[in-house]
């Protein structure tokens, strides 16, 4: 019976183990997601000049 006791508690400890990996894995994921976010906010701010400067404005266009 000792034994059964042993071997569930080791289980218990792996799972334990596991959810505290993927919880780290899943914090840096979304710290990842938050920096990539940022900089595609700005190669979109980028782009966004860049057409600007190349077509010019709407209102120039219609002059």
């Amino acid at each position: 019976m000792k034994d059964v006791a042993n071997a569930s508690y080791t289980n218990d400890n792996q799972y334990e183990k596991l959810i505290r990996l993927l919880e780290e894995q899943l914090a840096h994921s979304n710290q990842q997601n938050k920096e990539l976010s940022k900089q595609i906010e700005a190669l979109t701010d980028q782009v966004r000049n860049l057409t600007k400067l190349l077509y010019g404005s709407k209102t120039e266009k219609t002059k």
